[in-house]
């Protein structure tokens, strides 16, 4: 359905019935359709909500720019219009880790759990350009300019207030203490990074997880998970291990 938000009108759906409300947030290039296998499994015990950003799949584009404060207030805005009552339990996949994570900081009394699914870190890139020779970095800051212009039009605009939305991470408070489980892929496989060379993905690989561990530690007691046999797309190699991952923690609120 579309729901008019006040600047433009978003695409959701909503599955199941029960608390707490499991929320999805999907990555940069892509949209809500990616989440169907894992949400259709979860509403079988619990009310499940996710949709487009503004500009992607089917959800119109929304005022500029699209820096992460911007896209949480919108998704605040949606959950209230269609009403959907916190706690929360968060779950999001790469790009959408960062706004999880910012959304927890912001509205942490809405927020009951967060599952983070190979989620994007604000200084991945900055670690891995300063490993990287000259010609190495020209390449990569111009396959990652291709991938933009190609993407879906709501991508290329938060991808140009990406760097504001990495600052606003690195300045947010503190994550609620809540239950957290981190997925993290096997392996990060990537023709960008292995056309700069065959030791790059292997640098990349070590540089993600040393992140992934920094995204573990911001909640003392968070689960980390590293997914054998997954890449990126956790969601879609393993989807298994994501149900799991957020079953388990609607169980263990449930039953509280």
């Amino acid at each position: 359905m579309l729901v008019d938000i006040g600047s433009h009108r978003i695409n959701c759906l909503v599955l199941g019935e029960g608390s707490p409300a499991v929320v999805f947030e999907h990555g940069g290039a892509t949209d809500s359709s990616y989440w169907e296998q894992v949400a259709q499994e979860i509403a079988k015990q619990t009310k499940v909500v996710y949709y487009d950003r503004a500009g992607m799949g089917e959800s119109e584009p929304g005022p500029l720019p699209r820096k992460g404060d911007t896209l949480n207030e919108e998704l605040h805005t949606l959950l209230e219009k269609i009403g959907i009552e916190g706690p929360y339990i968060l779950v999001g996949h790469s790009y959408g880790g960062i706004l999880v994570r910012l959304y927890a900081a912001s509205y942490p009394d809405e927020v009951t759990g967060i599952v983070l699914i190979d989620a994007a870190h604000e200084d991945n890139n900055d670690a891995l350009r300063a490993r990287l020779r000259d010609d190495q970095v020209k390449f990569f800051d111009e396959r990652r300019e291709k991938l933009i212009t190609e993407g879906p039009p709501g991508f290329r605009a938060e991808f140009e207030a990406m760097e504001a939305t990495f600052e606003l991470a690195r300045k947010c408070g503190p994550l609620p203490r809540v239950p957290m489980t981190v997925l993290t892929c096997g392996g990060f496989k990537s023709p960008v990074f292995e056309e700069l060379g065959e030791d790059v993905p292997k640098l990349f690989y070590s540089i993600w997880l040393e992140h992934q561990k920094k995204l573990a530690a911001m909640i003392p007691g968070s689960k980390h998970i590293i997914v054998e046999d997954a890449g990126h797309y956790i969601h879609q190699d393993k989807p298994e291990v994501v149900i799991s991952a957020i079953l388990d923690l609607v169980e263990g609120i449930q039953s509280v």
